[in-house]
């Protein structure tokens, strides 16, 4: 039987974007705080798009530190919510800013990873 009640209360929107948007969360059960990215999933190539970001955490998370760790993967109705450990709120550009060109490239080569459509 699945359960209809939410794993997660929504806190505050912390980002948005073109195909979804993250979300400060609290998982009901333990209290930990995590990030929650919903995204819209009424196309294929939205669809696409999930699964490519989905695999990209997947394989790049367990080789650097820095990459935000995807815990757990929810399909509803038209969106995909993805959870994720709670990272930095300060965004992208100021990160890489103190980083060192290794660390810059591989934040691109993820980006890149993403968003890449062959």
């Amino acid at each position: 039987m699945v359960s209809s009640q939410p794993k997660y209360e929504l806190i505050q929107e912390v980002g948005r974007g073109s195909y979804g948007v993250v979300y400060e969360a609290v998982v009901k059960r333990t209290g930990a705080r995590v990030a929650v990215k919903k995204i819209r999933c009424h196309s294929p190539e939205n669809v696409e798009l999930a699964l490519r970001e989905f695999w990209a955490l997947s394989s790049i998370q367990s080789q650097h530190p820095n990459v935000i760790h995807l815990e757990e993967c929810i399909l509803q109705r038209d969106q995909l919510a993805q959870r994720m450990n709670h990272g930095s709120s300060s965004p992208l550009y100021l990160e890489v800013r103190t980083e060192s060109s290794d660390e810059i490239s591989l934040y691109f080569f993820f980006l890149n990873a993403v968003t890449l459509v062959t």
